[in-house]
């Protein structure tokens, strides 16, 4: 055909065409808005059609079939406040497709029949709209029947309400529906102001399969903007974010995810990048988890991983603790969920995390994973992170854990090892923490911890430690007290003395409780300056041990004698056990007048201040 000269321009074919879209002279300032955006629309949608074809702006955005008195239901986003989702009350009955939709970027479109519901009110109308998408409401009964199998059709009875679109396959979008497909390709152009327009980006499209602004992600809040060194494009929205990764796909960030997520995405040192999947169902329990990382190479680095369970809320597991979460089992394993986001500790050296383990939707123990570039990741729980935290964790005397929970050779005994670092992240002090159902949890550390292995540790002859360790008012010793969990002797258990500038000695069996009372009492021994001493004293078996200013004797003829003073030294002067007093019968006495006494064997000395020992 042709065209000449004498045609009006093409500015004034618009203006002309602008005014019969939007009608008559007299409009409200709610018709005249709707009217303008759906003039735009329509110009956005089919612009040349729109310009050069006799039809209206609505026909345009609509498509065809678009009024009350056609053969076709209207759109579920026009008539439930712009949310492509069915509305309660129905449901998903059954889809068919139409292929080479511009609506979804050149791929197939699919239309969701949403069914009333047996017993629900619908009725046959036309939708109250401003918009072009006038198709009924409630009208046609009919169900295509490939979707929710398990319901029968005599089971709804009601017609279809409306139909909710979707560029994800149905039986990706609901798990109800099956692959078997029905194609109306008369239906590909209808569409409705309150859906994407044709060839939208992939993160809008994302958007409107997830419901639009009545789903999950709610309103748009931000255009669609570009993400740094290429990465793609994202958008935010009341409820999460949609990326559209140039490397990953499009990828969904949703509450409960994005609560705990938002502004830490991203390409800096310190983010956790973009999301590799998305949110995912975990098997154990009703959590859920989503993978959070960057583009590495032809592959992607895993930064950190955001899981939650509704008992807990949702927490980041980040590197590398992350790592030694999934080595015990993830969610499933010996530590459960997050129960706090993985962080830095005070130091700056390291990371760590805390975890509960859930029976039932209640904390059975809780646990937690340190990781230390020098002595590598490790966990604990219970009774042992207890202790451990209650000394300060990391910053307290046992430093970071350099053992996973092992067990302690005897039935309910478990440990921990642990050590201080300095600086270089060498090993400056070693330590642990002993839990059992007779001591419960139990820190052994620095000399007291080393002498206590020189020994045997919880093997040896002191056993398992039963109590904390004891500083004294000075400061300068420390002392703890050991036992085996059975069958202990006069001979097992005891303590480790530790003093500094003299060093960490054993106080065993029943000399334990003799030094126990002396510091407690009369303190005339002071601290152990050597180890317990074994011999046999003409068929007599003697256990003697020196402290600073005393020593304690026990054999059967005087269990726990202490001697102290002048007593002591002319004791020593005479042969000691094997001299001429023989063995000690009783500890030094002070009598009435003043005047000290110890008897042995062989005699007794008596000290009087002031003229020396006789006897």
């Amino acid at each position: 055909m042709k065209v000449t000269t004498t045609l009006s321009s093409a500015p004034d074919a618009v203006l002309r065409r602008l005014s019969r879209a939007l009608g008559g002279a007299t409009w409200s300032r709610r018709s005249f808005l709707v009217r303008t955006s759906l003039f735009g629309s329509a110009l956005a949608t089919e612009p040349r059609a729109f310009v050069l074809e006799p039809r209206s702006a609505y026909e345009a955005v609509c498509g065809p079939e678009a009024d009350c008195g056609g053969g076709f239901t209207a759109f579920c986003c026009t008539i439930d406040h712009g949310t492509n989702l069915c509305p309660e009350g129905t449901f998903v009955g059954g889809w068919w497709k139409a292929d080479r939709s511009a609506f979804c970027r050149g791929a197939a479109r699919y239309y969701v029949d949403c069914n009333g519901n047996a017993g629900w009110p619908w009725h046959c109308h036309c939708p109250e709209t401003a918009g072009c998408d006038r198709r009924h409401v409630a009208c046609v009964q009919f169900r295509y029947g490939n979707c929710h199998l398990e319901i029968p059709e005599r089971a709804y009875g009601s017609p279809v309400v409306c139909r909710v679109v979707t560029c994800t396959p149905p039986w990706v979008w609901d798990e109800s529906c099956t692959t078997t497909s029905f194609i109306d390709e008369f239906t590909a152009a209808q569409s409705a102001p309150c859906l994407p327009k044709p060839w939208p980006s992939k993160v809008i499209m994302r958007w409107s399969d997830l419901g639009g602004p009545g789903g999950p992600l709610g309103k748009q809040e931000t255009q669609i903007e570009r993400l740094p060194f290429g990465n793609g494009t994202w958008a935010r929205f009341r409820y999460g974010a949609i990326f559209d990764l140039a490397w990953g796909g499009v990828r969904v960030v949703e509450e409960p995810v994005w609560a705990s997520v938002r502004g830490r995405t991203g390409s800096t040192p310190t983010s956790i990048g973009y999301p590799l999947e998305d949110r995912v169902a975990l098997l154990e329990g009703d959590g859920w988890a989503q993978a959070f990382g960057h583009k590495k190479g032809s592959g992607v680095d895993e930064l950190a991983l955001a899981v939650g369970v509704r008992a807990l809320g949702t927490h980041l597991v980040a590197q590398p603790v992350l790592a030694k979460w999934r080595a015990l089992g993830a969610q499933g394993g010996v530590l459960g969920y997050p129960s706090r986001d993985t962080g830095p500790t005070a130091d700056g050296t390291s990371t760590y995390g805390y975890f509960s383990k859930l029976q039932h939707g209640r904390t059975v123990y809780r646990g937690a994973i340190y990781a230390n570039p020098s002595v590598g990741a490790h966990w604990l729980r219970g009774a042992i992170l207890d202790t451990y935290k209650a000394l300060q964790s990391e910053a307290g005397p046992l430093g970071y854990p350099t053992s996973d929970e092992l067990r302690g050779g005897a039935p309910h005994a478990t440990y921990n090892d642990f050590a201080v670092l300095d600086a270089a992240g060498r090993v400056a002090s070693r330590g642990a923490i002993f839990s059992t159902l007779e001591f419960g949890a139990r820190p052994v550390t620095g000399p007291i911890y080393e002498k206590w292995v020189a020994l045997g540790a919880q093997q040896g002859s002191l056993g398992f430690p039963r109590a904390d360790p004891t500083t004294t008012p000075d400061g300068l010793t420390s002392f703890e007290a050991f036992s085996p969990l059975k069958s202990a002797t006069s001979t097992t258990g005891g303590g480790i003395v530790a003093t500094k500038g003299v060093g960490a000695f054993a106080v065993l069996g029943s000399l334990f409780p003799v030094w126990l009372a002396d510091l407690g009492g009369a303190g005339v021994l002071g601290v152990p300056t050597a180890d317990e001493v074994d011999q046999n004293v003409e068929g007599v078996a003697l256990r003697s041990q020196r402290f600073a200013t005393g020593a304690v004797f026990d054999s059967a003829v005087g269990r726990g004698c202490v001697l102290y003073g002048p007593i002591l030294t002319t004791y020593g002067q005479r042969g000691g056990p094997t001299g001429s007093l023989g063995l000690p019968t009783s500890s030094v006495v002070v009598l009435g007048n003043g005047d000290e006494q110890a008897s042995f064997q062989y005699g007794t000395l008596t000290y009087v201040p002031g003229q020396g020992v006789s006897g």
